[in-house]
């Protein structure tokens, strides 16, 4: 009796553990791809809330001349939905929802489209306004511009060749 008690006992305590996959491991919003759902969820909007903050006081105070003020209204508005629609990618990819990379990687691109086109319409207003200054005032307009666009190139890159990523959203 005692023999098969023991050999009970020993059957528990040495069940053998299944190994850890690579696809178990990787698999799950952690990590980086953490960092980039809170970037798009979070960071996005707090950054151009601080933005829209920057740019009140830069017209409330420096008053520039109208015609800019004119130009920075569409920019704003570009920046407004930016922000608004940073929501989608970075809850889908939280919830690791079906497309939600594809929805993301679009997101990505339109966000540097729309950056690249208010700094192309930045340049030609600033050479027909005052061709002597126009790529100073460029640099300096797009300033804000340009440091947006390389967090979104750098999580593209993220995106198309992380382990992680391919793992928890298999097609």
């Amino acid at each position: 009796m005692n023999e098969v008690l023991a050999s009970t006992n020993n059957t528990n305590s040495t069940t053998p553990s299944m190994p850890i996959t690579d696809d178990q491991k990787y698999k799950g919003v952690r990590g980086w791809l953490l960092l980039l759902c809170i970037y798009l969820t979070i960071i996005i909007p707090i950054y151009y809330l601080s933005l829209f903050r920057l740019i009140y006081l830069i017209l409330t105070e420096l008053n520039p001349v109208p015609s800019n003020q004119l130009l920075w209204i569409p920019d704003k508005l570009l920046d407004l939905n930016i922000m608004v629609f940073s929501f989608y990618p970075g809850i889908c990819l939280w919830r690791v929802r079906t497309n939600a990379v594809k929805i993301t990687k679009r997101f990505f691109i339109c966000v540097i489209a729309c950056k690249l086109t208010i700094m192309g319409v930045s340049l030609i207003h600033g050479i027909l306004t005052n061709p002597n200054s126009s790529i100073v005032t460029f640099i300096i307009g797009t300033y804000f511009d340009i440091i947006g666009i390389v967090p979104i190139v750098f999580w593209y890159a993220y995106l198309s060749k992380s382990k992680r990523v391919r793992v928890t959203y298999k097609s």
